[in-house]
């Protein structure tokens, strides 16, 4: 595992969490289809930079997926456009304990009593609390638009 100064999410980020090194500082620990390394920076501050990098910031694009949703919590977030790069968070994304995820890389899903078996295709990741962001209600086809 290797140390990032800065990052750019690309489409083959998996997901994204914090964590600390021995004096507390804050870095971010990405998961990508062939590598996982840590950047120097907490997850939302490489959110944010990669966001910029289109053009806006953070702040909107929280602003428009709620807007958009109709909802204020747990709201999926468009970070590249172009690429269609969307994450979602895990928990309210100033816990520490939350990862934002890329739905591209997720295979399958599973409830182990209080837990979350994520699958990808290479990987799994283990959710110590029950992801109900997994299991939003499906839209009705039938209204109409």
């Amino acid at each position: 595992m290797y140390l990032k100064e800065s990052y750019r999410i690309s489409p083959k980020m998996i997901c994204i969490s914090s964590i600390f090194d021995r004096h507390g500082n804050h870095y971010s620990l990405v998961r990508e289809e062939d590598r996982l390394f840590v950047v120097t920076l907490p997850p939302l501050n490489v959110i944010d930079y990669s966001i910029r990098c289109n053009g806006y910031n953070l702040k909107s694009a929280l602003d428009t997926a709620k807007w958009l949703l109709g909802k204020n919590h747990l709201c999926p977030i468009v970070v590249d456009p172009i690429e269609q790069i969307i994450l979602f968070p895990t928990r309210s994304r100033f816990h520490e304990d939350n990862i934002w995820f890329n739905p591209d890389h997720i295979k399958r899903t599973f409830f182990l009593r209080a837990r979350t078996l994520i699958l990808f295709m290479n990987d799994f990741i283990i959710l110590d609390s029950r992801a109900t962001i997994f299991f939003q209600p499906q839209a009705d086809d039938s209204r109409p638009i």
